[in-house]
């Protein structure tokens, strides 16, 4: 079974400007067909011919068209080669003689070139979905994407929420603004975070104790030497200062107390490895207290002092820029 090859705009136009008799100033936009199609046997038939011009015009409907009379005769030519007298309105101003290797690619040309007289703007529309590049043509390039380098000094900004354990005499949550500046693998962020205040019961009643809070600033460095899936893993370090303070309750005279408060830390940092203008991150650290405060009440003893111990898990969004 034979099928019409698509060809590209630029063929069907010449085909068009070659093949198909001049249009009259007056001539209808679009023209229906009256086919009368003669060929030998093995060659396109006029069932193949008329579906392969309905395949050329799309949805068009037939009711659209004004019908004209074209005849197709394919014989076959001397030196094997085929040919295809094509005559319009049975005149001879219409007619076209044109020749090819085989029947099949003249019946082809001969559906198109009747195809392209009803209605030339259709036809092209329906092949140029289909046009492929020459075999050998060179790839069509792609518009150049911007792409940052990731060796270049970014500026971060970035929001966070944090968990701790050890600091307070709860495990208790913070939360905070960070500053930092990120260098090819290397990477420093200042943050400032608020911690949630921890009671500690003690003292001359079961209901009395001392209630503990946590400000704290910290310089946090980070070298991302680990890359895969998409993420960065990098080694941290960190040093911590802040104002612990502490106040009585559920006694006579409760008293209040603030002290310094210093800690250091190691751990990992997760990030994303693209560069963009808002990322995530993940800390995991554990560190200790170097500056531990030790709450009293008189005539008591000790309510609370920080674990020798402490561990931390933070997670920002940071935006970076330029």
């Amino acid at each position: 079974m034979w099928r019409p090859r698509r060809l590209g705009a630029a063929g069907a136009a010449l085909c068009l400007a070659t093949l198909a008799a001049p249009p009259r100033a007056d001539a209808e936009p679009s023209r229906g067909v009256d086919l009368e199609w003669r060929a030998p046997p093995g060659c396109p038939d006029e069932a193949w011919a008329r579906t392969a011009i309905d395949a050329y015009l799309g949805q068009r409907a037939h009711e659209s068209f004004k019908p004209i009379a074209v005849r197709v005769e394919i014989t076959a030519a001397p030196g094997g080669r085929w040919r295809a007298a094509l005559s319009v309105g049975g005149g001879a101003n219409g007619s076209r003689t044109f020749e090819g290797a085989t029947c099949s690619r003249v019946g082809d040309a001969a559906v198109l070139v009747v195809a392209l007289m009803l209605d030339p703007v259709e036809v092209v529309a329906q092949m140029e979905p289909r046009v492929e590049a020459p075999r050998g043509a060179p790839p069509v390039a792609e518009e150049p994407r911007v792409v940052e380098r990731p060796d270049a000094t970014r500026i971060e900004l970035a929001v966070q929420a944090a968990g701790d354990a050890g600091s307070l005499p709860e495990p208790t949550l913070g939360a905070g603004l960070g500053a930092g500046l990120r260098s090819g693998r290397l990477s420093m962020e200042l943050d400032l975070l608020a911690w949630v205040p921890r009671r500690a019961f003690g003292g001359p009643t079961p209901s009395s104790g001392g209630e503990i809070r946590l400000y704290t600033a910290s310089l946090r460095g980070c070298w991302g030497s680990m890359r895969g899936l998409g993420l960065v893993l990098a080694p941290c370090a960190r040093a911590e200062g802040g104002i612990s303070s502490g106040t009585g309750f559920g006694i006579a005279e409760p008293a209040s107390s603030q002290n310094f408060w210093g800690a250091a830390f190691l751990g990992f940092l997760i990030r994303q490895a693209s560069v963009q203008r808002l990322g995530a991150w993940l800390a995991i650290e554990g560190g200790g207290p170097f500056a531990r405060p030790n709450y009293v009440i008189e005539e008591f003893g000790t309510v609370f002092r920080a674990a020798p111990v402490l561990g931390r898990v933070s997670l920002g969004l940071a935006w970076s820029f330029p």
